[in-house]
């Protein structure tokens, strides 16, 4: 399987499968998708239902 990144205001976000049934519980972006009204479809549309974001401490380059 492909991994999946993001990189918001220069921080790295993973795509990882939660501990728990809830994914948004454990997503690193849930503010972000609060705030933004997109919670109801982001990581759906992004990398599924049953994935979140996780905060990486991998280095990119810029």
């Amino acid at each position: 399987m492909n991994e999946i990144s993001i990189i918001i205001n220069g921080v790295r976000y993973d795509a990882a499968t939660p501990r728990y049934d809830v994914s948004c519980n454990e997503c690193d972006l849930a503010d972000f998708c609060q705030k933004a009204e997109m919670h109801s479809y982001t990581c759906l549309a992004l990398i599924g239902v049953y994935r979140c974001f996780k905060k990486s401490d991998k280095k990119f380059e810029k």
